[in-house]
């Protein structure tokens, strides 16, 4: 009983902590991606590009 309470706390964290890392990056990389593609196919200027690129690279 005593190293049951330590493995749930433990557990939880480990859930906890590897559930929050997995939804900020991919979301970021996802936009990186979209931003890229339109910038290759010239729906936007390099100018715009670089503007928006440095703003999302500003929430790593």
């Amino acid at each position: 009983m005593m190293l049951l309470f330590p493995l749930i706390i433990g557990l939880f964290f480990y859930l906890f902590f590897k559930s929050s890392n997995r939804h900020c990056t991919p979301h970021n990389n996802n936009a990186l991606e979209i931003l890229d593609k339109k910038f290759v196919s010239g729906e936007i200027t390099e100018e715009e590009y670089l503007h928006k690129k440095s703003i999302l690279n500003k929430g790593k």
